[in-house]
């Protein structure tokens, strides 16, 4: 249910912060060199190009509340939901009922 409530009340207050978080860790990854090179590898592998520093803070910046929440709609409902339990599982809800709480 908090996952559900979550993808359909984006705050803009709430999602600025988010994408002011995302861009300072992303630009402060850069620094180290290992994650530059999986930084650089992921940008060949979506683009197909490298992704100049202004380009990725400009697509950063053209995020929508809207988008955001459209993927997190699409996220929830494709496909089903993968559940694994480790150990004794006796109590447990079974995968119907889990699942039913992550449906939109």
């Amino acid at each position: 249910d908090e996952v559900k409530r979550a993808s359909d009340h984006i705050g803009e207050a709430e999602f600025a912060r988010a994408r002011a978080q995302l861009k300072a860790s992303t630009l402060m990854a850069l620094e180290s060199s290992g994650t530059r090179v999986e930084q650089f590898a992921r940008q060949l592998f979506v683009f197909g190009h490298l992704v100049s520093m202004d380009e990725l803070v400009e697509r950063l910046e053209n995020v929508t509340v809207d988008q955001v929440k459209q993927a997190a709609a699409s996220l929830l409902t494709a496909g089903g939901l993968s559940l694994a339990r480790v150990g004794p599982s006796s109590g447990l809800q079974d995968y119907e009922t889990v699942s039913r709480h992550f449906t939109l």
